[in-house]
């Protein structure tokens, strides 16, 4: 190996740890930082993403449990709004802010329901034959 430090090895005792923060509702980076003593390095855990398949599959889960987690914190805020302990102008950016992560964290979930609508008044006899055709029908 040409110089530098040598690569930290995976660890699965710390990739739990940071799976359970990351869980939580705890940022990677945060969490890192706060635990510079034990933890390894950003671009170290990046590194263990790309070289451990289950690290990754765990990974995913835990960053698609922090969506539930941003939902429950909605619901925090808003019962707070409700009781008149937060301003709402505050609690509509903390609750944007939620809802565009718990949206991105699972949107099948919590994303923008998208319907498609096929409209088909504008197509031909001929037309309307090929694509009964292509859908199955006689």
């Amino acid at each position: 190996m040409a110089g530098g430090r040598p690569k930290t090895p995976f660890d699965q005792d710390i990739a739990d740890q940071i799976l359970e923060a990351i869980a939580g509702g705890v940022g990677l980076i945060n969490f890192l930082e706060a635990n510079k003593e034990t933890m390894p390095s950003y671009p170290t855990v990046r590194r263990w993403l790309r070289e451990e398949p289950e690290f990754l599959s765990d990974y995913a889960r835990a960053r698609e449990d922090q969506g539930d987690y941003d939902s429950d914190l909605i619901r925090e805020c808003v019962l707070k709004l409700m009781a008149g302990g937060i301003d709402p102008n505050n609690a509509r950016a903390a609750m944007d802010g939620l809802k565009w992560n718990a949206a991105r964290r699972q949107p099948k979930k919590y994303g923008e329901k998208v319907s498609h609508t096929l409209t088909i008044d504008h197509l031909s006899i001929d037309e309307l034959d090929v694509l009964e055709k292509a859908l199955g029908g006689a």
